[in-house]
């Protein structure tokens, strides 16, 4: 092994999602002086690079599978958010978000009826009473962020919605249909099932927000694909050099682990050969998700102590799905590139609540994107696409008549909760995950000598975890991915620094 004779390492890299690629390229490119690290392996079940970060092609344009948005666009807060440099180095196309323009927004309440000039075939529209809400709602979280959630800390935590009330706003049980799609929509549908369960320590931390990344948002739409940010690494990481081999294998499902001090030894199978190969290693990164881990779709030996498992399970996974559909004519007004649906009731607030029109598409094709979180989004990710239709058909029709021209002619749905490479689409904290476990469990790599009493031990950390989840800001943005990854390549070379000394 490398150790034995004081060469450069060989790491393992699971995945080559965000994390996995700058993990490797970041322990390639800071090794090559000192030769630290002889050899890189990534392995990745898929066969394309960008994990939740992918694209595929309906009705003949590219549309993003994961990962759509980029926030924080501009310096804030001393935080230059690489991802939006990496999309400025490639000249990544893309539409800035404006969901909140009441000059591009159409609201429909489906939840009621008028015989007003103020409405589309029977349903009432209510843009503006809707962004006054918004408004109100985006003032009252600032004010909570700002006054609560310095105080707040994961020893102590509660929900969001019990701070969102002790800063005025309305009650649960008092809620009427447009408040409760307003909180639904600009938190809910990102972030958790419902927001009296969502970690307010958690969500109200100082710097990982909206508000401070500020709502400077790109909606990516380019035919090359989101994932394209990361080409230029990749083929970095492509360019083999005399002082570090790196094999980038997709297709390469890992099925178990097996690790010790300073030892690992990887199982994974060859999805193009059907050959299982053996890849033996000094140290080892997980990027997967913690999703995938859960659900123990990779067997590791030893076990994971108990400490470890009791962090993993503290974190959910959160379904975030889109649905993208193809309709015969233009549905709703020629000037607005949005349409919010009302829905009546606490089941049907995330119903099919927020569209939006693809702008790279041409003005007769009516191309349109839907997007849904939590209970919701699981749901229709479950659906067939004929279901979909009927569903979609039916709601459209409501607002605006004409069952024949509301039934979408193509859809296309997610399916994240479905799929076990990744078994959802991002993080979520509940509240009060880690009331009575350190958060630190959640990241802290394993020996395998670890002890399931958490007690130290002086053994080479062996297993790493990186990922979305496992970064301490931005979990559930692709930034959290990438910032994880080389903050654990960082702590990769760190700890092989004494034996190149």
């Amino acid at each position: 092994m490398a150790n034995e004779k004081n060469e450069g390492a060989h790491v393992v890299v699971v995945g080559a999602g965000a994390a996995g690629i700058k993990l490797a390229h970041t322990l390639w490119k800071e090794s090559l002086p000192s030769k630290r690290i002889q050899k890189i392996t990534i392995l990745e079940a898929n066969d394309y690079v960008g994990g939740r970060v992918r694209h595929f092609e309906f009705e003949g344009h590219t549309v993003e599978r994961g990962a759509n948005w980029i926030s924080g666009r501009e310096l804030i807060e001393n935080f230059d958010n690489p991802i939006w440099q990496l999309a400025k180095a490639i000249e990544l196309q893309g539409q800035a978000s404006d969901r909140e323009n009441p000059e591009r927004i159409h609201v429909v309440d489906c939840t009621t009826s008028s015989n007003t000039d103020n409405t589309d075939n029977g349903a009432v529209v209510v843009t503006k009473e809707y962004l006054e809400l918004v408004q109100r709602f985006d003032a009252i979280y600032e004010q909570a962020l700002h006054k609560s959630g310095a105080s707040l800390s994961y020893t102590s935590d509660t929900d969001v919605r019990t701070v969102l009330e002790s800063h005025g706003w309305t009650p649960k049980d008092k809620l009427n249909n447009l408040e409760r799609a307003v909180e639904h929509n600009v938190l809910e549908v990102w972030a958790h099932d419902s927001i009296e369960n969502l970690s307010a320590a958690h969500e109200l931390r100082p710097g990982m927000n909206d508000v401070e990344l500020g709502q400077d948002e790109l909606f990516v739409e380019d035919p090359r694909g989101f994932n394209s940010i990361f080409t230029g690494m990749v083929q970095d990481l492509q360019q083999q050099s005399s002082s570090s081999q790196v094999d980038l294998l997709l297709e390469h499902p890992v099925q178990s682990i097996h690790y010790a001090p300073g030892m690992v030894k990887v199982v994974a199978k060859d999805l193009t050969t059907g050959e299982t190969k053996e890849y033996h290693a000094d140290r080892i990164v997980s990027t997967v998700s913690v999703g995938v881990l859960q659900q123990q779709q990779i067997h590791f030996d030893p076990p994971f102590p108990d400490w470890k498992v009791t962090a993993l399970n503290r974190i959910e996974m959160f379904c975030f799905a889109k649905v993208y559909a193809k309709f015969r004519k233009r549905l709703w007004p020629a000037d607005k590139d949005y349409l919010v649906f009302i829905s009546d009731g606490e089941d049907n607030r995330g119903y099919y609540p927020l569209w939006m029109r693809y702008k790279t598409a041409k003005e007769d094709e009516h191309l349109y994107m839907c997007y849904q979180g939590g209970d919701n989004a699981r749901r229709v990710e479950s659906l067939s696409q004929e279901q979909i239709k009927d569903e979609v058909q039916a709601l459209f029709s409501k607002a605006f008549g004409g069952a024949e021209d509301c039934r979408p002619v193509a859809v296309a749905v997610t399916d994240w909760s479905r799929n076990p490479r990744f078994c959802g689409s991002y993080s979520a904290f509940p509240k009060n995950a880690f009331a009575t476990v350190p958060i630190e469990d959640l990241r802290r790599g394993l020996t395998g000598c670890d002890t399931n009493d958490n007690n130290a031990n002086d053994k080479p950390t062996t297993l790493y975890f990186a990922g979305e989840a496992f970064d301490n800001k931005y979990n559930g943005w692709v930034q959290g991915g990438y910032l994880s990854g080389e903050r654990v390549a960082r702590t990769i070379l760190k700890d092989l620094d004494s034996k190149f000394k």
